[in-house]
Parts: structure tokens; C-alpha cells; sequence
């Protein structure tokens, strides 16, 4: 990679920004069965992390980025993956489908 990076931030976003319901209903397509999108208060967001076993700092640090994307905050996207790999982001529908679409061994 190239100098001049030091001390530079850059966000790394897809080409289009999208609500955790715009998410869900691209995941009921791809996936094919129903997927909604929950809207919880950070308070039962971190119950439930923690019900899960999730350790102390990361259900903190998973509040936090979920109120970003829950408040829009983060929703702009950036030209900076472009500028900086020369590539066009993937868009999310097409990461999530090459990830969980047809065939695709699926967690539930």
C-alpha cells in the first residue's frame, strides 16, 4: 500500500446506506424465510447479549455501534474503499447473498 496514511481515518462503507429494516427484509429474500428487524432499547439489547455469554467489553462496545446504526449516525457512505483499493464497494444484498443464499450452510 501506498505512504501518506499516517495519522488519516477513513470510514469504510458500501455503496448504499440501509436501515436495520431494509437489512431485514433483505435478508427474508435472501434467505427466504422471514427475518424481522427487532428494535430494541440498548438496555435489552445488553440483557440479551449478556444472556448469550457475550464478555463485558465486547456487549459494551456492540451497544455502542448499534446505536449508531440504529440513529442513523453512520449512515452515509463513503467514497473512501474506492479511493483507497481503487474497487468499488460490494453492496450489501450482494455480500449477503454470496454469504447466505442458495446452498449457503446457514446458522440459525
Amino acid at each position: 500500500m501506498e505512504g501518506g496514511h499516517a495519522g488519516k481515518t477513513y470510514t469504510l462503507t458500501g455503496p448504499e446506506a440501509w436501515s436495520l429494516a431494509e437489512v431485514a427484509t433483505c435478508l427474508t429474500r435472501v434467505l427466504g424465510r422471514p427475518i424481522a428487524s427487532a428494535a430494541p432499547t440498548p438496555e435489552e439489547y445488553r440483557a440479551v447479549l449478556l444472556g448469550e455469554g457475550a464478555p463485558v467489553e465486547i456487549v459494551s462496545y456492540l451497544i455502542t455501534v448499534y446505536g449508531l446504526v440504529a440513529t442513523g449516525a453512520v449512515a452515509a457512505p463513503t467514497d473512501d474503499v474506492l479511493r483507497l483499493t481503487g474497487r468499488a464497494p460490494r453492496g450489501t444484498e450482494e455480500v449477503l447473498t454470496e454469504l447466505f443464499g442458495a446452498g449457503q450452510p446457514v446458522a440459525v
